[in-house]
């Protein structure tokens, strides 16, 4: 799995829609204009970092999951879901790196995801980026005992079983690859039909 990210529902209410919109002194859309009016609220600069991750817009969406962990600081909360916020745009930090960079942005997504594992309550999106880096690195070995170290914090974790898997595959062990493959669809049927997975491919015994 190359990256993970995670994905937060906000809730508008009506009257959000309906006093102040239409004379927006923010500016930009919807989530501008949340993120500009409630600046101290972690959640809605996670929801404006994935808006501009998916237009495509990677230098902003890497300011507002920073200005998220920031303001976490002052403001720590959980989404509708129960993950931990800051946690959540973390991971979206350190998945930026990943994808984007090099070797110097992935020790970078290292120091980010350290942080978030020393600071918040055990989250999968950041143990399974965290398991990522490591293979990044070729540390197949601590990633293989930090990703079963990870599922015994968080046993049911779809996402962690997908990350073990890759570990699997990299390590050339095909059977292991599909049994863990195997587990994760029993956690999360839905799970393939997500774009965010992809596996990396096995070769037996490489």
């Amino acid at each position: 799995m190359r990256r993970l990210c995670g994905y937060l529902i906000l809730s508008i209410w009506p009257a959000l829609m309906i006093a102040g919109w239409v004379f927006d002194p923010c500016g930009g859309g919807l989530y501008e204009d949340i993120a500009c009016k409630a600046p101290e609220k972690p959640r809605v600069h996670v929801n404006l970092g994935l808006q501009y991750r998916n237009r495509g817009r990677i230098d902003l969406a890497q300011q507002e999951f920073e200005r998220a962990i920031d303001a976490s600081l002052l403001n720590c909360e959980l989404d509708c879901l129960g993950q931990n916020v800051p946690a959540v745009a973390a991971s979206n930090l350190a998945a930026i790196y990943l994808d984007y960079g090099g070797p110097e942005l992935w020790q970078k997504a290292d120091r980010v995801l350290e942080h978030a594992r020393n600071t918040y309550p055990p989250s999968e999106l950041v143990l399974a980026n965290s398991i990522e880096v490591m293979i990044r690195f070729g540390e197949l070995e601590r990633a293989e005992a930090f990703a079963e170290a990870a599922l015994k914090e968080v046993p049911r974790s779809a996402v962690l079983y997908s990350q073990l898997a890759d570990v699997y595959a990299v390590t050339g062990r095909c059977d292991r690859q599909r049994e863990a493959l195997a587990t994760m669809n029993a956690l999360n049927p839905l799970v393939e039909v997500d774009h965010v997975f992809t596996h990396r491919n096995c070769t037996e015994g490489f």
